[in-house]
């Protein structure tokens, strides 16, 4: 048997070292619900980075007007804080396939005020960390969105309509990662839930995903209204003094 010649040899090197070569990383996902799995994601455009006054959109919704340092008008109705106004981080309009919503979100707690006096009108329940309303443009049907610190870097609460709150969908955060078994100290994105069931979830790594499963409307909006403002929140800008 022949032995093989210098080329030959240098070609197989060139080829077991190409096999063995790892390929680049894949990019950092969320871990999701496997009862997502059959779902496809939506693509965010425009959460990373946040640029205010700039639209972001994901599947059939954009959302419009993003704006900072603002001041609420329907949201302290809607969440039930009593008369005056509110200072929001940030509202938006959401524009879907079959409806409009507004939206105005309050961070680290609100403070409103009447005839010139200040009040931390949420600071006795431990000043939530993310506390949004949401409105249609046209008709009824105000939802709420809160978010609270439960700790070490993670977030719960819950999406509901203000005609029925017992109707609730739970928000956690989610800090695990696909093949990874160390969790994340902030979160890669969250979860919502109806009882046992995966309703949404949001991405907030990278470019950002969203889970949006078919659903009534109104439910879905709503929905795509709070992954919208979960994009747009920051933990580490709430966690602050």
């Amino acid at each position: 048997m022949a032995t093989p010649g210098i080329p030959a040899l240098a070609l197989a090197a060139a080829v077991a070292l190409a096999t063995a070569t790892p390929s680049p990383a894949a990019p950092a996902r969320m871990q999701v619900d496997p009862a997502l799995a059959a779902v496809e994601p939506f693509a965010v455009e425009g959460a990373n980075p946040r640029r205010w006054g700039k639209p972001l959109d994901f599947g059939p919704y954009r959302v419009e007007a993003v704006r900072d340092a603002d001041v609420s008008s329907f949201s302290v109705e809607v969440l039930g804080i009593g008369a005056g106004k509110a200072k929001a981080p940030y509202r938006f309009r959401l524009v879907g396939p079959d409806r409009a919503l507004e939206a105005e979100c309050h961070a680290r707690g609100v403070e409103a005020w009447a005839a010139g006096v200040v009040v931390d009108v949420l600071g006795a329940r431990g000043k939530p960390a993310l506390m949004c309303a949401f409105r249609p443009v046209e008709g009824a049907g105000d939802w709420v969105l809160s978010l609270t610190s439960a700790g070490s870097g993670r977030y719960e609460g819950a999406l509901f309509p203000v005609a029925e709150p017992e109707r609730r969908a739970t928000v956690r955060s989610v800090h695990r990662l696909e093949r990874s078994r160390l969790p994340l100290g902030e979160p890669a994105g969250y979860a919502l839930a109806e009882g046992d069931g995966a309703v949404a979830a949001v991405e907030t790594i990278n470019r950002g995903r969203v889970w949006l499963p078919e659903a009534p409307d109104s439910d879905r909006a709503a929905r795509a209204a709070a992954a919208a403002a979960l994009l747009l929140f920051r933990p580490a800008e709430a966690s602050g003094d």
